[in-house]
């Protein structure tokens, strides 16, 4: 069902030149996967930071470097390797006059200029909306290791391509494999109706093995849908890196998938032990053994007392979270960031710092058989974050608080002593790494959807509202050197930075903007 899109003379053209420049150049500072690097950390040391630009329609603005059109996407975030830029959209503007339906694509440009190389698409699933999202691209952020990509399509597939022929110029991309997770395992890929950039897995490829996110969800008109399944599909999968078998699923959630799962997996090592961590759907964060999927820890976001009452619709008693974007390691630590998709309902945020040595509950709580709360003594809580205890109440006493967390789509960035996090109320939080004591809090006055990015002594986060905003990184919040772009397109997407240019997709495009004048931050 899936295509790879070409014009045949248009094509022999561009990869020959690209060939000439991508077989010569070096890339000391690729960005290859979701967050740039295998501790999902998007921090990275820089002198050279794009804190002033400009956007026009025709990218000849001041430090814009090109601008891409991507159909109709949801804000993925691209991934940079070897010359090509990749980043998810849709076929709404099609390139190809002979392909003209809906469907999610894959997109490759040349890092260089933005010249269009490559798209692989793929068409809608023929189940409905409920399974994907008509219009919108995908969402999946690919991991690129040498040249071989992988990435999950919007038809709930996850793919490996054979990316080396782009890479020199001489031909193609071809599929080494893909798995259908809906016809294979029998996976719910329900989806938000309105999308968002965590619909589709950003994997994470680790020796021999790629995990993944399947997105087994459910929507609350859906659920007796689900139950109906002799057996809940797995929300968790190992596959062969270089034949697509599977190695080994988890299904621990079972049918409490609270809605669409939207965390990626992140490998780590602690306590002597290679572990693959990912939030899953029932608002528990587990981790499982690398190579055998063994569980060896689990943690609740959520308060115990927080319950899902059914109905008609869905409503909760308390808090319920999932850990929505994905868990960052740092000097032996793990980060995670709670929340809930607004459109299933309200939720305050929680960022928790644990000790991923541990085995077994890590919880910070446990219930007993009477349902009361009791301190887990095996808890592997350091500190937490958050908002209101529970109650309405709460909640709506937050949303006018900018100094409280707010359920969150980011995961954290975590540098020099830092730990950045942002939320759906527009504020992006510098708390204390040790600690966790928040030392300020800045409201941008638009949702943001993606992640901060911490690069040298800067913070970068985009709003919904379109604004690009570059933020010291200090104990300190001094708002005469805060810095503010606008884009007018909305931005739901994280930035990201790759050798010396940043990028940051809209609904609709991509941008690339070179690196500032180094002198510019002293002006």
């Amino acid at each position: 069902m899936s295509q790879r899109l070409l014009f045949p003379l248009q094509m022999a053209l561009i990869l020959a030149a690209a060939g000439c420049v991508l077989s010569s150049a070096t890339y000391a500072q690729d960005w290859p996967s979701r967050a740039g690097g295998q501790t999902r950390n998007a921090a990275r040391e820089q002198s050279r930071v794009p804190v002033e630009f400009e956007i026009n329609n025709e990218g000849k603005g001041k430090n814009t470097k090109w601008i891409a059109d991507v159909g109709m996407g949801v804000g993925s975030e691209p991934a940079i390797a070897n010359g090509l830029v990749w980043v998810g959209g849709s076929n709404r503007t099609p390139r190809d006059p002979n392909f003209t339906e809906d469907a999610g694509v894959l997109f490759c440009f040349r890092e260089r200029d933005g010249k269009f190389l490559y798209q692989h698409s793929s068409r809608r699933r023929e189940e409905g909306r409920n399974h994907d999202s008509p219009g919108y691209g995908i969402a999946s952020t690919p991991w690129i290791e040498e040249d071989k990509l992988y990435f999950c399509t919007n038809r709930c597939e996850t793919a490996c391509l054979d990316i080396k022929p782009l890479i020199d110029g001489t031909g193609t991309p071809t599929e080494v494999w893909k798995v259908d997770m809906v016809e294979k395992y029998g996976v719910f890929p329900g989806v938000a109706h309105i999308a968002s950039r965590h619909l589709h897995c950003s994997p994470f490829v680790w020796g021999d093995f790629v995990y993944v996110n399947t997105t087994h969800s459910v929507r609350p008109y859906l659920r007796d849908e689900l139950k109906e399944r002799a057996e809940p599909a797995p929300s968790l999968v190992c596959f062969n890196r270089h034949s697509g078998e599977l190695q080994w699923s988890d299904n621990s959630p079972g049918n409490q998938v609270l809605g669409p799962q939207w965390n990626n997996p992140t490998v780590i090592r602690a306590g002597g032990r290679d572990q693959v961590v990912m939030g899953q759907g029932d608002g528990w964060v587990r981790s499982f053994d690398c190579r055998t999927g063994k569980l060896i820890w689990k943690f609740d976001m959520n308060e115990k007392l927080a319950r899902l009452k059914l109905g008609e619709d869905w409503q909760f008693e308390g808090h319920l979270r999932q850990a929505i974007a994905e868990p960052v390691l740092y000097n032996e630590r793990l980060f995670l960031v709670g929340g809930f998709e607004y459109e299933f309902g309200a939720s305050t945020g929680r960022v928790c710092c644990i000790d991923p040595s541990k085995t077994g509950d890590i919880s910070d709580e446990l219930m007993s058989k009477e349902n009361s709360r009791s301190p887990n003594p095996n808890s592997g809580l350091i500190w937490e974050f958050r908002g209101s205890p529970s109650g309405a109440d709460g909640w709506k006493a937050d949303q006018e608080n900018p100094n409280v967390m707010h359920s969150s789509f980011g995961s954290a960035a975590v540098a020099k002593g830092f730990v950045v996090v942002t939320d759906l109320n527009g504020c992006v939080h510098c708390l204390d790494e040790k600690s966790g004591n928040r030392l300020w809090s800045y409201d941008t006055l638009g949702a943001i959807w993606g992640s901060p990015l911490i690069m040298g002594d800067q913070i970068i986060a985009s709003n919904e509202e379109g604004s690009i905003f570059s933020i010291p990184l200090s104990k300190t919040l001094d708002k005469g050197k805060v810095r503010q772009n606008d884009t007018c397109q909305m931005l739901q997407s994280s930035p990201v930075f790759a050798n010396d240019s940043f990028y940051f997709s809209s609904y609709s495009r991509l941008f690339a903007i070179a690196a500032s004048d180094p002198n510019l931050e002293n002006k």
